[in-house]
């Protein structure tokens, strides 16, 4: 099984990524913190 990872802006809330994962539990969020 291939993980899947999603790569989302700074900006995205803790919250934003919690829902998220709870959506798609199969997918691995991380934030990109080099743009800040």
């Amino acid at each position: 099984m291939k993980s899947e990872k999603a790569i989302l802006a700074s900006w995205y809330s803790d919250e934003d990524l919690m829902q998220m994962s709870s959506e798609n539990p199969e997918l691995r969020f991380e934030r990109i913190v080099e743009w800040c």
